[in-house]
């Protein structure tokens, strides 16, 4: 779950990350089990990576970097487009 206590930081680290990748947030909200993120992907860079890559290191965030004091975040498995 995304609680109070790690919300900021964890939309402050993906959207460092997404920068880091060379793509570009446009929007980032959510709720307590799920982000929307309104992003550009460059060409060379194909969606499953991208989300692969933001899962992976920000689940390693929340758990090592937070304070977090939850059991283990994890994302869910999969992806969802709309």
């Amino acid at each position: 779950m995304i609680t109070n206590d790690i919300e900021a930081n964890l939309y402050d680290y993906i959207i460092g990350k997404v920068d880091s990748i060379e793509c570009i947030t446009h929007a980032i909200g959510g709720i307590e089990n799920h982000i929307h993120l309104v992003i550009s992907i460059p060409p060379k860079l194909s969606i499953r990576d991208f989300v692969q890559n933001l899962k992976g290191s920000s689940s390693y965030y929340v758990n090592h970097r937070t304070g977090n004091n939850q059991t283990t975040f994890a994302w869910q498995r999969g992806v969802c487009f709309y």
